[in-house]
């Protein structure tokens, strides 16, 4: 996992915009809180030596909606999972690519019946058993023989917008083995 504090968020040290809070249900000693952006970019790398080989992984957000959260009501939020090299290149072009025009919608469990436009595949989060929503990012396979790149680059982006955003509480992003389908 890659908690909020290892991420990169864009204006993530600037106290109009994020603050960073604990919270008695988070692993981590803080989460990152979404104050007010207009448009907002999270991402994270983590190397694919430190990853099992031979092994079939999702990304995923997890999160949570302040009960005063607002702005996600109509533009789903894009995210992709893609190879890259150090300085953040995309290495080999390959399937994973296909992932960039993957969004998802943010929700609060509580409001229903919003509608949401874009196209795309449209992904839809789920509530865990500790609370915390979590949203599938992408899935990619580690060969293990580093034929994917040496970093694997999971972002979360919304720059398309003319309104601002606000209540969205960061825990972090999952990287968790996936059972292959057949």
């Amino acid at each position: 996992m890659l908690g909020a504090r290892e991420l990169n968020i864009c204006w993530g040290d600037h106290p109009p915009y994020w603050t960073w809070n604990s919270m008695p249900d988070s692993r981590f000693a803080e989460v990152a809180e979404l104050r007010y952006v207009w448009w907002f970019d999270i991402f994270g790398r983590i190397e694919t030596s430190i990853l099992s080989p031979a092994t079939n992984y999702a990304a995923y957000l997890v999160y949570k909606t302040a009960t005063y959260s607002y702005g996600f009501a109509s533009i789903p939020v894009k995210v992709w999972v893609r190879p890259v090299d150090e300085l953040g290149h995309n290495e080999i072009p390959i399937e994973i690519e296909a992932n960039a025009d993957r969004a998802f919608v943010v929700r609060n469990p509580q409001r229903r019946g919003r509608r949401h436009h874009g196209g795309g595949r449209l992904r839809l989060p789920w509530q865990r058993e500790d609370g915390w929503m979590e949203v599938e990012m992408g899935e990619f396979y580690n060969d293990g023989q580093g034929n994917i790149g040496n970093y694997i680059e999971v972002r979360c982006r919304e720059v398309n917008c003319n309104y601002s955003k606000s209540g969205l509480i960061l825990l972090g992003i999952e990287l968790r083995p996936k059972a292959r389908q057949s």
